[in-house]
């Protein structure tokens, strides 16, 4: 039987902090608690859009790659 070991804490990490005003979504209306996870997305969204371009080109590439026999292994974990 494999031990389990309890994972190292990562608090520290912004990704795995509570979000800037995440405190009271339950005290929101629907529409006020889906407006600000809205909102706590844009900084990934700004983020990325200076590489538009770049993921573009990527994409494009991929493709091309895919239909000469090539594969894509998709690789994720956890949430936005």
């Amino acid at each position: 039987m494999t031990e389990w070991n309890e994972p190292e804490n990562r608090g520290h990490l912004p990704t795995e902090r509570r979000p800037h005003g995440g405190h009271d979504l339950d005290e929101l209306s629907t529409t006020d608690c889906v407006d600000r996870l809205i909102d706590a997305q844009r900084p990934a969204v700004d983020a990325v859009a200076g590489a538009s371009t770049a993921l573009a080109a990527l994409a494009d590439d991929t493709v091309a790659a895919i239909r000469d026999g090539g594969r894509l292994i998709y690789l994720g974990a956890g949430t936005s």
